[in-house]
């Protein structure tokens, strides 16, 4: 499985801004939906990027 999203991930250089619209708008609502339950629990992202300077 993680190979056939992986091979459709690199048709699009694995960038969200090359997706069809069709598929965007569900990239987005699955993320939006994804990080919402992820800062209700908590998680704000910095602590994992505090080493990224």
């Amino acid at each position: 499985m993680l190979q056939k999203v992986n091979a459709e991930w690199d048709k699009y250089g694995c960038l969200v801004s090359r997706l069809p619209p069709d598929l965007a708008e569900r990239h987005q609502r699955f993320h939006g939906a994804a990080i919402e339950k992820a800062r209700a629990n908590g998680w704000c992202g910095e602590h994992e990027t505090d080493d990224e300077d």
